[in-house]
């Protein structure tokens, strides 16, 4: 059991966001649950004697002072998210009523949950497993349409789903494996090495396209950081102010206007991509202006992309050779700016390079275009196919698949079976382990212990 839960307590604390707003919603869970809001909440009836999924309308009353007008849903065990009794009060909005109410319910008994607790209980008393608990997480965390879309299919089940299949795959292989073992004594063969040879590769297939899909999930999970690097004056706020479409970066003549980093995101085509504008590069004794460009550069090996940007008037080709399309894990796009001021049309441009103009737009929006292409280079963007998002997924599908391709090598070296069941057993217990079958405390307190409180 992760560290600090404890499945004999009452658990109480707000499961909407905390703040000014209209309603707010208080989460009360466990055996005491309906005992301990019967001692304070006025009805036509007690919540215990409602019917699970209804609502009461009343008071909520403490030392004979009315604290507010609620309502009170009931769900009962084991109909509920977590599977114990579970009462939630939705009372007014603000600060002051919701924590009024849970201090009355804390000094009745209740205990406070702690992140993930309510979310806890349900994986322990069987409502969801862990592939649905992760997906509740990427849920809340979801920033786009797309990544709200991967973390519903995980929801629903279709990554459980096929995890099972996957799983009972295996162990069909392992039964006929077990049974020809026990045949060979008499000198019987019941399954053929073809037979086997080919239910593996059918199996490591499935789980590589799982594996491969975590470059996707990754992308809509986490978005992609894109730094605008380059001098003073070359156009990088400008850049910035159109991709946001807005003045959200001052754009002046006077070089060194931008002293520290500006970072806003935006979404294309489904992906979230964050922009950081960052201090121009140049010689300077300016200690605050330093500090920029230091910042700066540090930015740049943490992006996934970076836009190295010149305008007309530098020498880039010699700055632009030096550096590579992949570097350091980032992808570069080198921008020349300032198109508007070419006296005439030509211009001599390296095919690394593309060329803009901030003031008149002029190939910006190939500019984005091939940022979402540069971004999306190898990465699987079709809905329809199961992605994982988690590394703990990626680690336990990649490390199953490590078991299958041993087994397959022992099959092809005509060792005995018993040395494929052993791998094969070892890559059922991998699967078993994304569905929480077989999964350590740790495990458990990092995966609860990354939900908000209330959840």
């Amino acid at each position: 059991m992760p560290i600090g839960y404890n499945r004999d307590d009452t658990i109480v604390a707000l499961a909407t966001a905390a703040g000014s707003a209209p309603l707010a919603v208080i989460r009360l869970s466990g055996k005491k649950a309906f005992t301990v809001i019967d001692t304070i909440f006025f009805s036509k009836k007690k919540v215990s004697e409602a019917e699970t999924h209804t609502i009461l309308f009343g008071k909520i009353i403490y030392l004979s002072v009315v604290v507010d007008e609620v309502l009170v849903s009931v769900f009962k065990n084991p109909t509920s998210f977590t599977g114990e009794d579970v009462v939630e009060i939705s009372c007014h909005g603000g600060s002051v009523v919701s924590q009024e109410i849970i201090s009355i319910l804390l000094s009745l008994g209740s205990s406070y949950a702690l992140p993930g607790e309510f979310t806890y209980r349900a994986f322990l008393n069987g409502k969801i497993d862990l592939t649905k608990a992760e997906a509740i997480s990427e849920l809340i965390n979801a920033n786009t349409l797309s990544s709200k879309k991967r973390a519903i299919d995980g929801l629903i089940g279709k990554l459980n789903n096929k995890t099972n299949l996957l799983r009972q795959d295996l162990l069909d292989i392992l039964s006929l494996l077990e049974v020809d073992i026990d045949f060979s004594e008499e000198g019987l063969s019941v399954v053929s090495k073809e037979q086997i040879e080919t239910k593996l590769n059918l199996t490591i297939t499935d789980i590589n396209s799982i594996v491969k899909s975590y470059n996707s999930g990754k992308i809509y999970r986490d978005g992609v950081k894109v730094s605008i690097i380059g001098n003073t004056n070359v156009g990088k706020s400008s850049l910035l102010n159109y991709f946001l479409e807005e003045n959200r970066a001052i754009v002046s003549d006077v070089h060194g206007t931008t002293r520290d980093f500006i970072e806003e995101s935006i979404n294309i085509n489904g992906i979230n991509f964050k922009f950081v504008d960052t201090a121009g590069l140049r010689e300077t004794n300016d200690v605050v202006e330093l500090e920029g460009i230091a910042r700066s550069l540090k930015h740049k090996e943490s992006s996934d992309i970076v836009i190295h940007m010149f305008d007309i008037f530098e020498d880039f080709n010699s700055s632009i050779q030096a550096l590579h399309h992949y570097d350091n894990g980032y992808k570069i796009l080198n921008v020349i700016n300032k198109q508007d001021l070419l006296k005439n049309n030509s211009f001599d441009l390296s095919e690394d390079c593309m060329l803009i103009s901030c003031k008149t737009n002029y190939g910006l929006q190939d500019l984005k275009n091939s940022l979402f292409k540069l971004a999306t280079i190898g990465v699987d963007l079709s809905e329809s196919n199961i992605s994982i998002q988690s590394t703990r997924l990626l680690e336990l599908f990649s490390r199953c698949n490590e078991y299958l391709l041993k087994a397959l090598n022992s099959l092809k070296q005509n060792l005995g079976n018993e040395f494929l069941a052993i791998d094969i057993r070892l890559a059922i217990q991998s699967l078993g382990e994304i569905i929480g079958e077989t999964t350590s405390d740790d495990i458990l307190n990092n995966i609860f212990g990354n939900f908000c409180i209330g959840k």
